[in-house]
């Protein structure tokens, strides 16, 4: 009885494990290749019409609001129909964590804004922007690479510099804040407060550091 215990916990302990690598795995590659592909889609589209909601879907057995919106719209004449939301590697449907607000803005027979690419209609997504998660991830994810990568080389002197100390923290908290406070796709016009909230949290990290640092050395 007891080895066949032993054989279910090991096998547990590796499924764990398995699990732990994946979600490792997703977070520091899926999540950057969702943000470049996302800014990939915003480069492409360039031009808006109107279109028309054909048909909205709504799934929220698994804990959250899985929508998917189908919708067509019309570029020089032409017709076309597509499924696209957002931007990023799951860009066919939008996971909503407690509630299904996408339902509510759109439903059948209303009209809402396409934007496409013009030198490829076919190609169109209704919710513009970057989506906030893998986009605030990717932030973080550079910020502490940056910082690894400067800590192992102790000849550049950068991490005795309270700037990049400033800088580093800095990105890493505004990239976690992004991932959390923003809407679920970010608007080129949230880029101007971004970049404030940035600028300020730079400023105040940069303070206490310095405050930090002459506190220390008045210890010693």
């Amino acid at each position: 009885m007891q080895p066949t215990v032993d054989r279910m916990l090991r096998y547990a302990s590796l499924a764990v494990m398995l699990l732990v690598v994946l979600l490792l795995g997703f977070l520091l590659f899926g999540m950057p290749i969702d943000f470049l592909i996302a800014c990939f889609h915003m480069y492409r589209v360039d031009s808006c019409t109107e279109g028309l909601i054909t048909s909205v879907s709504v799934d929220d057995d698994v804990g959250a609001a899985l929508t998917r919106v189908s919708y067509t719209y019309a570029v020089g004449g032409k017709s076309y129909a597509s499924e696209r939301m957002g931007t990023g590697l799951a860009s066919g449907e939008v996971m909503e964590d407690g509630g299904d607000a996408l339902a509510d803005k759109y439903w059948v027979g209303s009209g809402a804004t396409v934007y496409y690419d013009s030198r490829s209609p076919s190609f169109s997504l209704l919710e513009y922007g970057l989506p906030r998660f893998s986009t605030g991830f990717s932030l973080a994810l550079c910020a502490i690479v940056a910082g690894v990568a400067a800590g192992r080389r102790k000849n550049w002197g950068l991490l005795e510099k309270p700037v990049f100390i400033a800088v580093l923290v800095t990105a890493v908290i505004s990239g976690f804040v992004v991932g959390v406070a923003f809407p679920k796709y970010i608007w080129p016009r949230h880029l101007p407060h971004i970049i404030w909230a940035y600028m300020l949290l730079f400023v105040l990290v940069l303070i206490v550091g310095r405050f930090s640092g002459t506190a220390a050395r008045e210890q010693q």
